[in-house]
């Protein structure tokens, strides 16, 4: 059974999160990359991070590491590949 374009506009209305005041689209990661380069401090940082998650999976570290991912799943594929 087809439904009216009145319908469907109300239903979509209906399931709007209405806790959403306003939507700013983020920028870009080649824009943000070129208004914020990496500095050295910054890419030390990083390393260092990786390293300590390295040694986390490995054993090598004793301390407990949280991934927080997604916050829904959708697609429970996309998520194991994110994780």
């Amino acid at each position: 059974m087809p439904y009216s374009c009145n319908a469907l506009t109300e239903a979509i209305r209906t399931i709007e999160d209405k806790r959403i005041e306003n939507i700013k689209p983020l920028i870009p990661p080649q824009i943000l990359i070129e208004e914020l380069p990496l500095t050295l401090r910054a890419a030390q940082t990083i390393i260092e991070g990786r390293k300590a998650a390295e040694n986390v999976i490995r054993g090598a570290d004793d301390r407990l590491m949280v991934i927080v991912g997604p916050c829904s799943i959708h697609d429970v594929q996309a998520a194991k590949d994110y994780g």
